[in-house]
């Protein structure tokens, strides 16, 4: 048998990643003297310089806003903001945006069944099991699901895959794939895929053109990961949850949304020691912040304190919260 052909259907549908269009960023942030909102120049050099010298973190860029102006960008070695960057597991914050989205529009409560919207998919004996678990255990990583990212690189349907595993439901167990499930839910409620569903409403009025989501062997984007997206476009985002689901005057998604994703609703316990868990955002246990998180150094994270947004993008062996940006980053 011809193992080229039995592998070929499952990926018939699933295309590749595009070439990367080199194009000035649509909508970019006005830029200033960091004097000009009160920050001072020689601090914001110290904080590049430090982070520049400690090889643990390996930064490839970072970018520094205060009340919605740019008032730093570095760049490293030989990195460029100017190309788009492998978002890591940053993207379920975006994700979180999009089930809110949904909520804003009536079309799902982070109070519904998973059973009542999946149905016949999940076998009988797990909708006997998880018949309590919410789209808000997806949210906020307490469905206890064992099925993983490892498990999916096998499988096919990881739907299917996913209600097939064991679950453990009630403490906080960080799982990707609880962010694709959401992401299967957006394209079960809408018959459209994640960014699809995104363009007109987050994307198209952030300005936001550069962008690629990869896509399950089902064709149903990730989710959970596989974003590649310019760093002054994560910044968009981030800055939109700064400013409470505003943007340019307009309110396009609900300052009830941003508040409940950005509010404690699990304790990661010893996972991390600067951050609980949100609606597939990050929260600060102690200091009013926010942080979308992916490894490796991909992070968004905002101090709604100071109105100060850090973009960062490396190449570390940092998993969650734990390399030194971060003490670096609260000083």
């Amino acid at each position: 048998m011809d193992t080229r052909q039995a592998i070929k259907p499952i990926y018939s549908d699933t295309s590749e990643k595009p070439p990367f269009r080199h194009t000035p960023v649509n909508q970019p942030f006005v830029r200033c003297l960091p004097e000009a909102v009160g920050v001072s120049s020689a601090r914001i050099a110290d904080f590049l310089c430090e982070i520049a010298e400690d090889e643990t973190l390996n930064m490839h860029s970072i970018l520094i806003l205060k009340d919605g102006k740019m008032i730093a960008e570095a760049e490293f070695a030989d990195q460029s903001t100017s190309v788009w960057k492998y978002t890591f597991s940053a993207c379920k914050s975006i994700t979180s945006l999009a089930i809110g989205f949904l909520y804003d529009e009536g079309i799902l409560l982070p109070e519904e069944k998973l059973t009542e919207i999946f149905g016949e998919t999940i076998p009988a004996l797990t909708r006997i099991a998880i018949r309590d678990l919410t789209v808000e255990n997806l949210l906020t990583m307490t469905t206890g699901a064992s099925f993983n990212e490892i498990m999916a690189m096998t499988d096919t349907d990881w739907v299917k895959g996913y209600f097939s595993g064991a679950f453990v439901p009630g403490n906080f167990f960080y799982n990707s794939l609880n962010t694709y499930i959401l992401s299967a839910i957006v394209k079960k409620k809408t018959e459209l895929s994640l960014s699809e569903y995104l363009k007109p409403r987050l994307f198209d009025p952030l300005g936001i053109d550069n962008y690629y989501w990869e896509k399950c062997p089902m064709g149903i984007d990730k989710g959970g990961w596989g974003l590649y997206m310019l760093p002054e476009d994560m910044a968009k985002i981030g800055q939109l949850v700064m400013q409470n689901g505003s943007w340019n005057g307009k309110q396009i998604l609900s300052a009830e949304w941003i508040t409940r994703a950005t509010a404690k609703q699990a304790d990661t316990g010893s996972i991390s020691d600067l951050f609980d868990y949100g609606y597939q955002i990050w929260v600060g246990k102690e200091a009013n912040t926010f942080l979308f998180n992916g490894m490796l150094g991909q992070n968004v994270l905002g101090f709604r304190d100071s109105g100060i947004l850090l973009v960062s993008n490396g190449g570390n062996a940092e998993m969650f919260q734990t390399g030194n940006y971060f003490t670096l980053a609260h000083k």
